[in-house]
């Protein structure tokens, strides 16, 4: 039978439950992040004059974007169109 070396004090061995634990703390991290990004992106900005619509925005960027789509593709034209919410 073979004899295993035997580990110094100095020598570390990361068990399967401390790296269990790290392994849930990222995804745990991960998700939040996720569910973040996804919140702050709830908007996009319909044109009313034709089809163009906005990237799933913040508000205030999605009508940022409308404004400037009304400005370069519809400049005799106040801003107008509609806002659609993402649901959660």
């Amino acid at each position: 039978m073979e004899e295993r070396p035997r580990k110094s004090k100095g020598d570390k061995d990361m068990d399967g439950g401390f790296v269990c634990i790290l392994v849930v703390v990222g995804v745990v991290a991960l998700l939040i992040y996720m569910s973040n990004q996804k919140a702050s992106n709830r908007y996009r900005a319909d044109c009313g004059e034709c089809s163009h619509q906005s990237a799933w925005l913040s508000e205030s960027e999605a009508e940022a974007a409308s404004i400037r789509h009304y400005r370069s593709k519809h400049p005799d034209l106040p801003p107008g169109g509609t806002m659609q919410i993402r649901a959660r």
